[in-house]
């Protein structure tokens, strides 16, 4: 792992390669492949969530791998740097600020650590590295790595909080990556998030099975919102007369704020098999809608 310059970014395995869910570099070397995270919140860029004081942060809540995190408001979806292996946020006061949170299938607890080893050597040398086999997640057993450097001349820090659930045979990688002088402590921030992170609660067995109407309903409300959202965002931006069109986007953005809060309360955990693969089904439309505002 080697921060960029002016902004962080991380090198993750082919979506195509794996092997039982373990990308191997060769025979002795496992990697994490990162698959996608099941989010409980939809933003993007039109944020305006400040984090410049802690004691204002709210939070929203976002599932990964029956692992719930209360994620500060102010990160939102980077849809450019989140791919098939994890979902990535960056910081709406524009930092170069990156959280990657992600799970993969594991098929057992020493391949879960040949992967962690690998990591570990992947860092880029001129770091400081640390690593604690005492970490806790929800209760999980993990490992935390911290490393502290430079690269091309600028000041990095990276931090991974991993853990492997041997009951369900995934594990979970959340990745903290700054460069640079940053106008806020989200060290802090993230360290929080690790330390107050939940199991979510489990769906009974066989209490909800197919997809409900009233779920469906609710999910394609949502889905039409955005696709008016966007084209009105950006009949917004190339309009001429934007004053003309102030009434119609103060009305958006209050409706923006009353479906990000309506999504935001859904729970994998509530969900069927069928309604979580409908609602990752609408999410990914919505996540491909809502990066037409960022062209």
């Amino acid at each position: 792992i080697v921060p960029a310059e002016s902004e962080p970014t991380i090198d993750t395995p082919s979506p195509g390669n794996t092997d039982d869910n373990i990308v191997q570099k060769d025979e002795s070397t496992p990697v994490l492949e990162i698959q996608p995270a099941v989010s409980q919140y939809i933003t993007d860029s039109s944020s305006s969530n400040s984090a410049s004081k802690k004691n204002e942060t709210t939070y929203f809540p976002f599932s990964v791998g029956g692992i719930e995190f209360s994620v500060p408001s102010y990160y939102v979806m980077d849809t450019n740097e989140s791919t098939s292996e994890g979902t990535a946020f960056s910081v709406s006061t524009g930092d170069p600020v990156q959280l990657i949170l992600g799970q993969t299938e594991c098929k057992n607890e020493s391949a879960f650590d040949s992967a962690i080893e690998e990591m570990i050597s992947s860092i880029g040398d001129g770091f400081e590295v640390s690593v604690s086999t005492d970490t806790s997640l929800a209760g999980l057993h993990g490992t935390s790595i911290s490393a502290s450097g430079e690269s091309n001349s600028v000041s990095a820090t990276i931090s991974i909080t991993s853990a492997y659930q041997p009951d369900i045979q995934k594990a979970i990688l959340i990745l903290f990556m700054s460069t640079g002088n940053l106008q806020y402590d989200y060290l802090a921030d993230y360290n929080t998030l690790i330390s107050t992170a939940k199991l979510a609660e489990p769906l009974p067995v066989n209490s909800v099975s197919g997809i409900r109407p009233e779920f469906k309903e609710a999910m394609d409300s949502f889905e039409i919102f955005f696709n008016e959202y966007v084209d009105f965002m950006q009949e917004f931006s190339n309009s001429g007369d934007t004053l003309s069109l102030l009434s119609a986007y103060t009305d958006y953005m209050a409706q923006y704020t009353e479906t990000m809060d309506a999504l935001s309360k859904l729970k994998e955990s509530d969900m069927s098999k069928e309604e979580n693969l409908y609602y990752l089904e609408v999410l990914s439309r919505i996540t491909k809608k809502l990066s037409e505002i960022a062209q």
